[in-house]
Order: structure tokens, then sequence, then C-alpha cells
């Protein structure tokens, strides 16, 4: 990924360029500067063009912004050069003008939707910042990146961040790119793989996480409120959701985290649902018309819920999946969900020879589950324990696995 700034009016790229020239910057007129910018691009085998700093492209340079229309063939240079060459954009810094203008624009494939990782206002107002930004994203189908972060919990300054958890789960939340940024030697490898399978490709949502309604009644970072996002993946048995629940308040008081199923507004399932708590490990059923909260909790300054709401079945079986990755129903991990006559079917997805558990709930424990194929079907191991069951998969060398569980209606 190449990435780009505004012009200094000093810089070589700009000279024999037709330019805007305003102090200390510029910027170039002809939209065949991009053009030469990504044949470059493309000879070094990058695969996106980052545009970063477009608020001050637009406000450091008067001639960009002195005639309506120049901001506009501006980006759409950028685009259609990109769109030549085969690379993609990505946009960072954007004001709601330029998220208004990806309308017109093609190859942008990611959107920063905050300020840099670990910027001077602190992690909680990041992630509001990140949360609230991501419900435009969201309205005008742009996949938001989080920005990078440090993966491990140990260490200070440059070699860990305490909260390193929660940024794992915003990144995979994000639906778009996860960006790791330690230095050498201080990944920590099992965070990381919480966010994607084992060939690397990332398990995410089908819309990124965005702040719920209830939060635009209050500022949760200066008020004692949590910051609630919502994500979600949908398969033909219905929308399994992902919801976190964030300390980001200024204060520090622990606050009381409640969850009301009227605050997914018209997200609201109509049928009973299976809460998973991913922290716990725990699951509960519930009515999607019962009274008060669904669940409640007290957490700490920076302390994280997370829950992951399932469809309970016919035959009161519902599936969670793969709950070693934070997007446990992600259509990298699980595909074509659905209900059938006796209980649930889906495709177990990964790397070749990779192999996983897969946890759903039952009412009873399973009657059966099998891994179905041209000989119809071998039986599959299955662990029932509490209501809720784990089935080993392995999924051989071609990455994939159709599995068929009958629920016990006795």
């Amino acid at each position: 990924i190449l990435h780009s700034r505004h012009f200094s009016s000093q810089s070589p790229y700009l000279q024999g360029t037709d330019a805007w020239i305003d102090g200390d910057r510029g910027h170039p007129k002809d939209p065949d500067f991009y053009e030469r910018l990504m044949a470059q691009a493309s000879g070094w085998g990058a695969i996106t063009y980052e545009q970063d700093w477009l608020i001050e492209c637009f406000l450091g340079v008067r001639g960009l912004r002195e005639a309506p229309g120049r901001a506009r063939a501006w980006q759409e240079g950028i685009d259609a050069a990109a769109h030549r060459h085969g690379r993609t954009l990505q946009w960072c810094m954007a004001s709601p003008a330029d998220f208004m203008q990806t309308v017109t624009l093609e190859r942008i494939t990611s959107i920063r939707t905050s300020g840099d990782y670990r910027y001077i206002i602190g992690s909680g107002a990041l992630w509001t910042w990140f949360f609230y930004t991501n419900a435009l994203a969201r309205a005008l189908g742009l996949t938001p990146y989080k920005d990078v972060f440090f993966s491990s919990s140990e260490g200070e300054g440059w070699d860990g961040d305490p909260a390193c958890e929660c940024e794992a789960l915003v990144a995979a939340l994000s639906s778009g790119p996860v960006g790791i940024g330690d230095r050498l030697g201080r990944t920590d490898r099992a965070l990381v793989m919480r966010t994607c399978r084992e060939d690397g490709m990332l398990i995410k949502p089908d819309v990124p996480v965005a702040a719920l309604e209830r939060c635009y009644r209050g500022n949760p970072t200066i008020e004692p409120r949590p910051l609630v996002g919502e994500a979600h993946t949908r398969h033909p048995a219905g929308l399994w959701h992902y919801l976190v629940g964030i300390h980001v308040w200024r204060g520090d008081e622990p606050i009381v985290y409640s969850f009301d199923l009227e605050d997914l507004g018209s997200l609201r399932p109509e049928g009973p649902l299976l809460a998973y708590d991913f922290r716990q490990g725990r699951a509960q059923r519930v009515e999607a018309t019962g009274p008060g909260p669904a669940w409640e909790v007290e957490l700490e300054p920076q302390a994280w819920d997370y829950r992951i709401l399932c469809p309970v079945l016919p035959g009161e079986i519902a599936i969670v999946g793969d709950v070693s990755r934070y997007v446990s129903a992600g259509d990298a991990r699980l595909r074509d969900v659905r209900a059938t006559g006796g209980g649930l079917a889906f495709e177990a997805l990964g790397g070749p020879g990779e192999g996983f558990e897969i946890t759903g709930w039952s009412a009873r424990p399973p009657r059966a589950a099998r891994a179905l194929d041209s000989n119809g079907g071998r039986p599959l191991e299955v662990r029932s324990e509490g209501g809720l069951f784990r089935i080993p998969v392995a999924l051989g060398d071609r990455g994939w696995l159709r599995v068929q569980i009958d629920a016990d209606s006795t």
C-alpha cells in the first residue's frame, strides 16, 4: 500500500506540473498527474493507493476549493487512474463531503473513520469516534479501517497496549482491513488469529460495527453511559448480531451496561435468540418480547462486554459458530446456515487442512451430527455440556465441509 498526504509546494513531484500553490502547499490541477503515480505504483507491485489528509488537501489549498467541481474532478481523476491500472484506493481523514462524493467513485475499498491509533485523545474517545462515523460509512456502503494496533498486552510505550483485546475486537468488527502495528518480535499471534482463518483470510461481519441509536442521546466519552456498537452477518436462517459495549467514559468509576433488544431498532428479531457471552463462554436464551433488559453487567474503565446473538431455530437449536474467532459466524467461516426439517445445516470454511470447533446450543443434546459428502455422510463427534455443544471439524484439502446437525425433538 502506497501512502500519500498533501503535497509540498517545493515537492519535485510538482516540477513541470500545473498546480495550485498556496504557501507551503501545492495541489496538481491535471488528472494525468495521478495517471503517472498509478503507473509507477503498478510497476512497483503496489495494490492500493492511500490518499491521506483529504481534509488538509481541501482546506490547505484555496485553489482546490475556490470553484465548484474542482475537488470532485480531483477525486474522480484519482479513481479513473486507479481503475485503468487495476489499483484500489483507501481514503483517510475524509470530511463528510468526501464520504458523500464516494457515490461516484468505484475503486475505494476502505476508508479511515477515526483518528490515528494512540492519538492524543485516548483509546476510548477514538473508539467512540470510530463507532459514530461508521454509521455514516455503513449507510453509504463503505468499508471502514480502524488503523493499526499493538497486539501485546505486556510492555509499555511502543511494546504493548493493555487495551489490545478491545482494539483487536473493534478491528475485526470493522469489516475492513486489520492492521498490526507491532514492532518486530512483539506480535501476539494468538490474539491476531482471532480476526482471521489460518490461511490469513479475515473473518468479517457483513456490515461494519456502528453505534446504536441509544448512543446518540448522550456522549459516552463525557457522560457515564456505555458505547454500544452492532454489526451482523446474514444467513438464510436469520441475522447473527455482534454486540459490543465499552466503558469509554473519562471518569474513574464503573458504569452499568444494560441491553434491551429494543436497542436494535429495525433489526430487532421477532423470535427467540441465544445470547452467547464471548468472554465468559456462557449462553442464555432470550425471548424477543421479554420484559426488561436482556442482560446487565458492570464495566470498569475501558472494560468491554461482547455478546453474539443467534436465532433459535425450530427444534430449539442454535449455532454460534467458531468462538475462537471474534466474528464467529462470518461468511468466511460459516456459509449458508439454514434450518432443516430436523435441525440445521451449514458449510464450514477455512484453509486447506484447517481444523476447529463449531459451538452451538440446544434445549436437548443434538441427536446426531454428520459431514455430508457424495457418499451420504459420516458421523461427527458431538460434545454436549450445560446446553452448549461443540463439534470438531477437519476440513481436509478442499477447505470446506457441509455439516448437518439433527435436533432431538423428543
